[in-house]
């Protein structure tokens, strides 16, 4: 009487056609993630700065001061600092607000400063009333954007991009403040 063995295992044909087929799944979906990856750096990036600029306007209203905002091009580092008026105190120097007051109020004057990372920079930071120079035909640019106590600002145009390809255009109405993006 002849046995038939159970076959218990895969054959080299099976294991080969499942390697093929990870490899081809592989091929397609790691490209894919590596775009959605970068995409959502950059993403984060640009809403960092958002939030920034959002923050820099609601501390100017705040604090009815004027808030900058400036942009160092060497470092790609954005810098906030609002610049408190001095107190306007008629009272005794005994009946003063207490230091800790005082020391609330120098807290929010501390300067906020967001790097960028190394694949995302600021290929044009526009601020202010820029207008072609009469004898060079360049354009004037601020590298400083004001906010201040009622709202307003100088206006600004800031063109962010990453070396993937990504890119947006965040502008800065002077009227007031208020904060629009392009992709």
């Amino acid at each position: 009487m002849v046995k038939f063995r159970l076959r218990e295992a895969f054959t080299l044909i099976e294991l080969l056609m499942i390697i093929i087929i990870i490899a081809m799944v592989s091929a397609i979906v790691v490209p894919s993630y590596a775009r959605y990856w970068s995409k959502a750096k950059f993403e984060s990036s640009v809403h960092q700065i958002e939030e920034m600029l959002s923050e820099a306007k609601d501390k100017a209203v705040e604090l009815d001061t004027t808030t900058t905002v400036s942009f160092d091009k060497q470092s790609q580092t954005f810098t906030v600092m609002s610049i408190l008026p001095p107190a306007q105190n008629d009272q005794p120097s005994s009946m003063s607000a207490s230091d800790q007051q005082s020391s609330l109020m120098s807290q929010k004057n501390i300067p906020t400063t967001i790097s960028l990372g190394g694949d995302i920079g600021v290929v044009q930071f526009q601020a202010g009333g820029a207008s072609p120079s009469s004898n060079s035909g360049v354009a004037t640019t601020s590298s400083a954007l004001h906010f201040h106590g009622d709202g307003s600002s100088d206006g600004a145009r800031i063109v962010l991009a990453s070396s993937t390809g990504n890119s947006t255009n965040l502008t800065i109405w002077p009227a007031n403040g208020r904060l629009t993006r392009e992709e």
